[in-house]
């Protein structure tokens, strides 16, 4: 999509530019204006080809001002509710995966253009597929007038290619197309025809041919179908219509028509020719669509009715090239923002609302925090491209915290189960005795959070039978004291089990930690209700009295 937009802008330069400039050469032939259209359509046909050739060159892109999508802007990771345990990164967060972009706007609008290219192409073909029929059913004209007068007008054009006159079955239907082999096909009312209009219909219809102008309608053509969605494709394919037969009317005029009477033979075919429709790519010489306004211009002696020279047809083309070849280089800078969505859940699967997600640009320090919803989502819907460190916090559960790396146009998820927090155990002994100073509590002050939580998702345990380490008297009168700290689990029944050294000052008081630890009770941790086990750290400071 990225690469069908940079396309579309730069063909719309093109055809603004070919616009522009057929405004500027207003009093100049409908041929020049012509020229400028058939090669401003020919450097957008071939803008594709000229990419991998053109020098790059990038035009400058506005500032990225990340936003989040039902955030509150910018927040500090330290103002959250987030529990005071270490830092860990969550085993069980998922990879990052693309967001499917089936129902995405930009899924939507490249399905769009599809349909308008294959509709576009599908009108053009059944055009042409009629053209086919319609002179399969007409008769060739090899005598009689229109061979006789065709050779005449064709020495007076000096135009040497073979034309094949074709009578076709419809009676208001006059078109022409073929390149190698020209093909006109004539209304089955034109055996009536006089000599002057049969003149009249072969010079303009031969002036197509010279100028190749079923060619350049069936690029154009192709254009309008890639582009079907700009404005500015149909405009100029328009024009380009309406400038080429106001520049077989001028050769007919120029050839010794009579104004006058051009535009009353004109007038009578257009009201013949009114329900006639090639549905194709092919030169439609009485349009009543655009018939008024050749008759003005034909009408008007000042009107400039020259064919373009060489030099201006080698001018204008190397201009619409270089154009070309300096757009083709431009490489629009790709939005420097990308997206960043996901799902925060407890162990249960079910959603956590009010866990802070934030993330830290690694680069420029910039920090953006959301909380997430009911449904446990959140959305950065423009974050500046880059590595950034991602961090998910949530009262009474473990954080997690990774690196994640944001490329332009990325649209990345991060969905997220969140293990209970760890229970944070400190006790200090000292002599024989032992005086604890804080009692088992979970995460984050869950005292204070438990009441908050409706439905009572997640309750803290309670310790329900306590016994006190020893201090071995043996070690006090040495004066050794330091630090125990262990590693264990709370089971669903609410004893300890799992025990395992983190680090200890000596084995003796390692051994009297685990004795006392390996005795307590607590009411399990419940989350829904439903007992679950719990990470318990106990750190049991000895320390000599005074």
């Amino acid at each position: 999509m990225m690469a069908l937009a940079s396309l579309a802008v730069k063909v719309a330069i093109v055809l603004a530019a070919a616009l522009l400039a057929c405004g500027l050469f207003r009093r100049r032939s409908a041929s020049a204006r012509h020229w400028v259209l058939t090669a401003a359509f020919a450097a957008a046909a071939g803008l594709p080809a000229l990419g991998p050739l053109a020098p790059e060159w990038r035009l400058m892109s506005p500032p990225v001002i990340a936003r989040e999508a039902g955030g509150t802007g910018r927040a500090d990771a330290s103002a959250s509710t987030a529990m005071p345990a270490s830092d860990r990164v969550a085993t069980r967060a998922s990879a990052a995966r693309p967001v499917p972009d089936a129902m995405s706007l930009r899924g939507v609008l490249g399905r769009l253009w599809i349909a308008g290219v294959v509709g576009c192409a599908l009108v053009l073909g059944a055009g042409m597929a009629r053209l086919a029929w319609l002179a399969s059913r007409a008769r060739r004209i090899t005598s009689g007038r229109w061979p006789e007068l065709a050779r005449e007008v064709r020495r007076v054009t000096g135009l040497r290619r073979e034309i094949r006159l074709l009578h076709g079955p419809q009676p208001a239907l006059l078109v022409t197309w073929g390149l190698t082999r020209p093909t006109i096909l004539l209304p089955s009312t034109a055996v009536h025809w006089s000599d002057d209009r049969i003149r009249i219909v072969l010079a303009h219809e031969m002036a197509h041919i010279r100028r190749h102008d079923w060619l350049v309608l069936l690029v154009a053509q192709a254009v309008l179908a890639l582009h079907w969605f700009n404005p500015l494709a149909w405009i100029a394919c328009r024009r380009l219509r309406d400038e080429s037969e106001r520049a077989c009317d001028d050769e007919v005029i120029a050839g010794g028509v009579q104004p006058s009477v051009y535009a009353t033979h004109l007038v009578e075919l257009a009201r013949l020719f009114a329900t006639g429709r090639a549905w194709s790519a092919t030169p439609a010489m009485a349009q009543p669509c655009s018939l008024e306004r050749r008759i003005v211009a034909m009408l008007n002696a000042r009107v400039n009715r020259s064919r373009v020279s060489g030099s201006f047809r080698a001018a204008t083309a190397a201009a619409a090239v270089g154009f070309a070849i300096v757009l083709a280089g431009a490489a629009f800078a790709q939005p420097e923002t990308a997206r960043l969505s996901g799902t925060v859940t407890d162990p249960s699967g079910a959603p956590l609302p009010d866990a802070t997600v934030t993330v830290t640009h690694k680069q420029t320090t910039a920090g953006h925090a959301i909380p997430t919803d009911q449904a446990g989502t959140f959305s950065f819907a423009a974050l500046p491209a880059g590595d950034y460190t991602f961090e998910t916090r949530a009262a009474g559960f473990d954080s997690v915290k990774e690196t994640i790396e944001l490329r332009p146009g990325d649209s990345m998820q991060r969905d997220l189960r969140l293990k209970i927090g760890t229970v944070q155990e400190s006790i200090t002994v000292r002599g024989s005795s032992a005086e604890p100073r804080v009692t088992a509590k979970a995460p984050g002050a869950v005292a204070g959070i438990v009441e908050k939580i409706k439905g009572w998702r997640l309750q803290p345990p309670l310790k329900v039978k306590d016994v006190r380490p020893v201090y071995p008297q043996a070690l006090v009168d040495a004066g050794i004291e330091g630090q125990v700290v262990l590693d264990s689990q709370i089971a669903i029944d609410g004893s300890v089990t799992d025990i395992r050294v983190v680090s200890s000052a000596h084995d003796e008081l390692t051994r009297a930690a685990r004795d006392a630890a390996s005795q307590w009770r607590f009411e399990p941790t419940r989350l829904w209700g439903t007992p679950t086990e719990t990470r318990m750290m106990m750190t049991f400071n000895f320390q000599r009295q005074p």
